[in-house]
């Protein structure tokens, strides 16, 4: 499970690198990223645990696009060969990036439905490097239509209100049925794609008895299956077969402010314990 957990918070940093072009627009010099990320653990006896939790950070750039999904690929790794490297050639690193340098955004920031918070994200400052994180860990399930509002600070990130949360609802999956194994020929389908370029899902397995793992980005459009040289190169790892761990679906929107843009991120994922 920590495996897991790691391999996903860097498959979910890794999505903010693909990039749409635009040239319309003044250079982006300031960039925000906030996430909200929900996961349901099914749990043996049939329960589930279901948790969020929702942060932001802001930073400086030498030009930036909105992000768009990532191209359809697929990785596998053993045990042994490392979640982050892993997901680094998985989203096309080349090299570990320089840390950005941080941007204030005023303090806090709410994040809400037109009502209540939902939850605030209050400043964190370590050294010169700043991030915003819920005082409460982990959140209760988030409500329809959220929003944040970024108050802005002086020579730092400027103020953008009611942004809102792209909506993400877990995947229906049809196939591979509950217990089924996942094997190289396996067609995966869900029957409520949102069909659009912002979105990616992902999906994650392991074939345990051969110690192989195998990570897919796909496009969320109903359906997905190995690509031919994946299947050859789950060969090569000894991958037989398998069981599908985790599914995910994965959406952003962006907004632009003069130089400043703003990428709001949501996932699901679904992991599977029993």
């Amino acid at each position: 499970m920590k495996h897991m957990t790691v391999l996903m918070m860097t498959l979910l940093a890794g999505l903010s690198v693909a990039q749409s072009n635009s040239s319309k627009l003044p250079k982006v010099t300031k960039q925000g990223d906030v996430y909200l990320s929900r996961s349901k653990v099914s749990l043996p006896g049939g329960m589930t645990q279901d948790m969020s939790t929702v942060g932001a950070s802001f930073y400086k750039v030498d030009g930036a696009t909105a992000a768009t999904g990532i191209p359809e690929r697929c990785m596998a790794f053993k045990s042994g060969d490392g979640a982050a490297e892993a997901a680094a050639n998985a989203s096309g690193a080349t090299a570990t990036p320089k840390a950005p340098v941080s941007l204030d955004a005023g303090n806090p920031l709410p994040v809400h439905p037109g009502g209540a918070a939902y939850a605030t994200l209050q400043r964190q400052k370590n050294g010169s490097a700043i991030s915003y994180a819920a005082s409460t860990p982990t959140l209760p399930p988030p409500p329809a239509k959220l929003v944040i509002d970024i108050p802005g600070a002086k020579g730092g990130f400027p103020a953008m209100k009611g942004k809102t949360f792209p909506s993400t609802a877990a995947l229906k999956f049809t196939a591979p049925a509950a217990g089924e194994a996942v094997t190289l020929q396996t067609n995966f389908a869900w029957s409520n794609p949102t069909r659009e370029a912002t979105a990616t899902v992902i999906l994650m397995g392991q074939d345990e008895e051969h110690d192989v793992t195998f990570v897919c980005y796909a496009r969320d459009d109903g359906s997905f299956g190995f690509p031919a040289a994946f299947q050859s190169e789950l060969k090569r790892q000894g991958f037989v077969e398998g069981r599908l761990s985790s599914v995910g679906r994965m959406n952003s929107r962006s907004y632009r402010e003069g130089d400043a843009l703003l990428n709001v991120t949501v996932s699901e994922f679904e992991i599977r314990t029993e």
